[in-house]
């Protein structure tokens, strides 16, 4: 993710979400379950739906689904985007095993 912009991607077909230069960047769980960890830090950070984590520091993050889940980032004066996390057990966005 390039500083000051969305990007939308799906990643039903990969394991995680790298994102670099996310500082400032909110992560919000919409479905499913986040599992959220960046570089350098000993906490990792586990969102359920309608929680969210906001990116500080410069290292980079990296989201997972747990197995599956639904994301929406959102930069600071930016417009948010959606991203579902999928597992190898689907082969499309599965709105996190709803």
């Amino acid at each position: 993710m390039k500083p000051g912009t969305d990007e939308a991607s799906s990643l039903d077909a990969q394991p995680v979400l790298q994102l670099q230069g996310a500082h400032g960047c909110r992560i919000r769980c919409v479905a499913g379950t986040a599992w959220v960890t960046q570089d350098g830090r000993c906490v990792d950070i586990v969102l359920e739906p309608g929680a969210e984590h906001l990116v500080q520091g410069r290292a980079p993050v990296v989201v997972s689904g747990l197995p599956c889940c639904e994301l929406h980032l959102r930069r600071a004066a930016a417009e948010p985007e959606s991203v579902s996390l999928g597992c190898a057990r689907h082969p499309t966005s599965c709105r996190a095993c709803r």
